[in-house]
């Protein structure tokens, strides 16, 4: 069961017209006496609470220097809603949920972004299991597909794209 929603996200990596229309980042409020100038260099966290088939997400990271801590905390599943944290490279600059593989279950889908001149986007996911506990999915990284990253040069957008009105066929 596994396989088309790997065959989806791979489609949605491995496009061309990936789209990605705002950075979602929690807003942060200063005393009066700071100016303009320090909000500009104040990090700014990552802060979004999504949820989609009875099942939530609050996804957060602190955004402050290279290597952060990506926090997932599931809520609405029926046997393991444990709070995920895992360190990353790069900040978390968007997430999405989405049923991309029309199973009735809800997938999170985290984009981050590396620090460097190559702003490289990674995808965290995470697949809900029939609605009772998350399970990573495993994407392979750019480098393994020798035509994908011929030419690769970063600067990546993602979106969660399902066409509507798209019929999958039972095999």
């Amino acid at each position: 069961m596994k396989s088309p929603l790997i065959i989806t996200t791979l489609s949605l990596l491995l496009s061309s017209a990936f789209v990605l229309n705002a950075t979602a980042q929690a807003s942060e409020t200063l005393p009066d006496n700071h100016s303009q100038a320090d909000v500009s260099q104040q990090p700014k966290g990552f802060d979004k609470k999504l949820s989609l088939q009875g099942v939530s997400f609050h996804v957060s990271c602190p955004n402050v220097g290279s290597i952060n801590q990506l926090r997932i905390k599931p809520e609405g599943l029926k046997s393991d809603n444990t709070v995920i944290e895992r360190e990353i490279e790069g900040t978390v600059t968007n997430a999405e949920v989405a049923d991309l593989n029309v199973d009735g279950s809800p997938e999170l889908y985290v984009y981050v972004t590396s620090a460097g001149s190559g702003s490289y986007v990674s995808l965290i996911a995470y697949a809900a299991n029939k609605g009772k506990s998350l399970t990573e999915i495993y994407l392979p990284p750019i480098e393994e597909s020798k035509n994908a990253a011929q030419g690769y040069m970063g600067h990546d957008e993602f979106a969660a794209v399902q066409e509507h009105g798209h019929k999958r066929r039972a095999d």
